[in-house]
């Protein structure tokens, strides 16, 4: 009897007041990207799209257009693009702008590819044989290691080759 008043009391009582304590948490809650600049259409900015936000007075497309050329190590498809995508590049590879060209990512996912690669190897030496179901990991680590470390001396360089063609 005991027993059942407890469930009783626990679904009655200590289940509503727990949903209504954590409703209200979730009300006063900041709401995503509230410490990110949003763009006009309130999708959150990067810090690429910020500084050619400040710097251009170009619109969305055309501000997309130069960062693929950027990043793509390629011209503008533009002329008149052409000044703002090398003011961009330079400022990428001098480090004025906080984004990802120091290759974090991927310097990150190297290590998860690598620490993938030693774990199926242990566990294979442990068990004394090729284990099947760690092949595929092992493969998959190996592919991420080896893109993991290629990938910020790609970046640097395609940088460097937008700064040239886009003089």
């Amino acid at each position: 009897m005991w027993v059942g008043l407890i469930v009783v009391t626990v679904i009655g009582t200590v289940l509503p007041g727990a949903a209504w304590w954590l409703t209200r948490r979730m009300a006063s809650g900041k709401p995503p990207y509230s410490r990110t600049r949003m763009d006009a259409f309130g999708a959150p900015m990067d810090a690429v799209e910020a500084w050619l936000a400040d710097h251009t007075a170009l619109p969305a497309l055309r501000r997309w257009s130069i960062r693929q050329a950027v990043f793509g190590g390629r011209v503008a498809d533009e002329q008149s693009l052409r000044p703002v995508a090398q003011q961009l590049a330079v400022a990428l590879l001098a480090g004025e702008i906080n984004s990802d060209i120091q290759g974090w990512s991927g310097w990150a996912l190297a290590v998860v590819g690598g620490s993938e690669v030693i774990f199926a190897v242990v566990a294979c030496l442990v068990a004394g044989r090729v284990v099947p179901w760690l092949v595929a990991p092992a493969a998959y680590g190996a592919v991420a290691l080896t893109a993991g470390l290629i990938r910020p001396r790609l970046l640097r360089s395609r940088l460097e080759r937008a700064v040239r063609l886009n003089t």
